[in-house]
């Protein structure tokens, strides 16, 4: 079997040197690397987390992001304008079935629909 004789007994050398520095002064191998462990910890206290996933997974010039914000400027979210069945998440996302996707495309259609669910909720009795 080979030996690494060329390779190991620098390496115990290198290794029995830095035990003995390390005896003989340790008082600089204990604070130093403290020293820098707090400095390094410093960066936290800047660190700004992001938790929105739009931003995080889409891409800058999606379609899906000039989409989302045409239906937020169509249909803003206020006080009393609620509608059954669509369900708006944190995000502003809008969840509905597929007559509200027949309706965008339609284009002006989706106004008049908007308009009769949002009539046909106000007559309804809470």
């Amino acid at each position: 079997m080979p030996t690494f004789d060329c390779i190991e007994k620098p390496l115990a050398m290198l290794f029995y040197r830095y035990g003995r520095a390390v005896a003989k002064r340790p008082i600089p191998f204990i604070f130093v690397p403290l020293l820098i462990t707090l400095v390094s910890a410093l960066g936290f206290l800047q660190l700004n987390t992001v938790s929105d996933p739009i931003y995080l997974f889409t891409p800058t010039d999606a379609q899906s992001k000039a989409e989302r914000q045409s239906i937020h400027d169509l249909w803003p979210l206020r006080s009393g304008n609620y509608v059954p069945g669509r369900a708006v998440t944190q995000s502003r996302e809008v969840q509905v079935g597929p007559c509200f996707v027949c309706a965008v495309v339609s284009g002006s259609k989706a106004l008049s629909l908007d308009h009769r669910v949002s009539s046909r909720w106000r007559q309804h009795p809470r």
